[in-house]
């Protein structure tokens, strides 16, 4: 899932922080150069890191105009911190779960399956969504147990 917080924007600007994971880095680059354009060179400074990240550096003084993030716990205590001001935070994305492994993996058709597996890796729960959303997974499937002997 992915959160923004995008305040009204005065178009005269001539220069607009925005914070967002790494995963939406080309998407965001090729946007930003085209409304860029479009709006008589309107500049954005970039910042990608991991929504923990951008909380913390927003925290620290780091002036974000537009963030993107993708981890509902860390858009919430940016609401709380007033780090962005939740009347302009909403999702606009939601994630899907997937498995991606070698080709002696191909028999991985379920969660279960991951037991036959020598080794797994997922991104590190606490700063990468997609490694809490893995890890969400693997509790509620109730191979967590199995998992940690192997």
């Amino acid at each position: 899932m992915l959160f923004f917080f995008f305040p009204p924007l005065a178009l005269d600007a001539a220069e607009i922080a925005l914070g967002a994971g790494a995963g939406l880095k080309n998407v965001l680059n090729e946007l930003s150069s085209v409304f860029s354009v479009n709006t008589h060179g309107v500049k954005f400074t970039k910042n990608f890191a991991a929504s923990g990240v951008l909380a913390k550096q927003m925290e620290s003084g780091l002036p974000l105009y537009i963030v993107f993030v993708a981890n509902v716990e860390w858009m919430d205590y940016m609401k709380e911190m007033m780090l962005v001001d939740p009347a302009t935070a909403d999702s606009f994305a939601f994630n899907t779960l997937v498995f991606a492994g070698l080709p002696e993996a191909v028999n991985v058709h379920s969660i279960n399956d991951l037991l036959k597996l020598q080794k797994i890796a997922i991104g590190s729960p606490k700063p990468v969504p997609a490694g809490a959303y893995a890890l969400h997974a693997i509790r509620k499937s109730g191979i967590e147990k199995e998992l940690e002997k192997s």
